[in-house]
């Protein structure tokens, strides 16, 4: 076996090892394997083994592109049970403000470099994975959208908008070494302040449901769905290079 064969087979039988234990443990040992592979030295040997593999690196292309809110995807690996991210928000890059929002899916993060800022937050006033107690004038008045992604329309489509309340409930600072792990319901906010680059390591799990819930403040749209334009090898290995000199700077 190759080095860099025996480096993705460590990246992949430690994640199977830990999907393989009970739902209850997964939450710290995802957040522990994410902080270990995102140390500079273990990451760098990973991309450099995505950016050396000929199908690798297409498979990693052909799930990486840049997305809507300004951060490099990077798909670099995954499995039926599993999907491995980097997330690289590039010096100079204009980031656009997320909106406040779950996930079909739970996942860990973990930052590489650079700082990341992660708010999460409780909804009042709708049955749906909230607290259920009437809307009141507590909290930030704002505007649910249901979020659905449709196969055969490969779109995503909003249900009808309701009116519900939410307050902050935690908010921390992600930097080298930190990381967390979110249940797929929990609503949050990431935001990157720039001008300095970040990175950070996400692993994402099977989903768990079809929909999430998308926050705007009232009178204002649902976020547009952009077109799924994915890298090429060549464009993915360029800028999986950069990352690796960002690193190595």
């Amino acid at each position: 076996m190759t080095t860099d064969s025996r480096v993705l087979a460590a990246l992949h039988d430690e994640i199977m090892d830990i999907l393989e234990k009970p739902h209850f443990a997964r939450a710290e040992e995802l957040t522990g394997y994410c902080a270990r592979w995102a140390v500079p030295e273990r990451i760098q040997e990973v991309v450099d083994c995505v950016r050396r593999g000929t199908r690798i690196l297409r498979e990693c292309s052909g799930e990486s592109r840049r997305h809507p809110l300004g951060f490099d995807k990077f798909v670099l690996l995954a499995d039926r049970q599993y999907e491995i991210r980097l997330h690289v928000w590039q010096a100079g890059t204009v980031a656009r403000a997320e909106h406040i929002h779950n996930h079909r899916f739970s996942f860990s993060s973990s930052a590489v470099t650079g700082r990341i800022d992660v708010s999460t937050y409780d909804m009042y006033g709708t049955n749906d994975t909230c607290d259920t107690r009437e809307v009141t004038s507590s909290g930030m008045p704002m505007v649910r959208y249901r979020e659905t992604w449709i196969d055969d329309q490969r779109a995503y489509v909003f249900d009808v908008p309701e009116l519900v309340r939410v307050r902050a409930r935690e908010s921390w600072s992600l930097t080298a070494g930190s990381g967390y792990f979110l249940q797929a319901d929990t609503l949050h906010r990431v935001s990157w302040r720039g001008p300095e680059p970040a990175a950070t390591l996400v692993v994402k799990i099977p989903a768990d449901r079809r929909h999430t819930t998308v926050l705007v403040p009232p009178l204002t749209k649902p976020p547009a769905g952009a077109q799924r334009d994915f890298f090429t090898p060549d464009d993915t290995s360029v800028l999986l290079g950069r990352f690796l000199k960002l690193l190595r700077a």
